[in-house]
């Protein structure tokens, strides 16, 4: 059998069975699915989440640095900001000392709505991590922290 050739699978993926990248993105495409079946009825990406998150514990985050903290960068950020207003869940207001500059906020009905999501994500991280004991859960994350320094 083909060393490239996936187990059960009579494709060949070539090279990409070597590449670190393509084992994460297997890996980042297999939680993401995870959490869209688990948060279905919510109509929420993990990236709208991880924004809310991020919002919510830093209430008045300049834009800019809420995009540099999840690695957007603003044709990204922009549209993923209009989403999260419109659903009523975020505002942003002008920096008086910087009308250019937008301060990001949740409204109540999406600190609400952060706190009704929370313990859903929990289940799902839970359901993840339960494939790993906790040494490899530690190890997994130190090994991540290397290739991404700075979180």
């Amino acid at each position: 059998m083909n060393k490239n050739k996936e187990q059960g699978n009579s494709l060949d993926f070539g090279i990409l069975t070597d590449l670190l990248g393509y084992h994460v993105r297997l890996a980042q495409v297999s939680i993401f699915r995870d959490f869209a079946a688990n948060l279905r009825e919510y109509d929420i990406l993990p990236t709208q989440f991880g924004t809310l998150v991020i919002i919510g514990a830093n209430p008045g985050i300049k834009q800019t640095d809420l995009a540099r903290a999840i690695q957007l960068d603003r044709s990204t950020i922009v549209p993923l900001l209009d989403r999260l207003e419109k659903s009523g869940w975020v505002t942003r207001e002008r920096l008086p000392s910087d009308r250019r500059t937008n301060a990001l906020k949740l409204t109540p009905a999406g600190l609400e709505f952060l706190n009704q999501l929370t313990p859903l994500v929990h289940v799902h991280d839970r359901r993840i991590q339960g494939k790993l004991d906790k040494t490899e859960r530690l190890q997994l994350v130190k090994l991540l922290n290397k290739i991404s320094p700075g979180h």
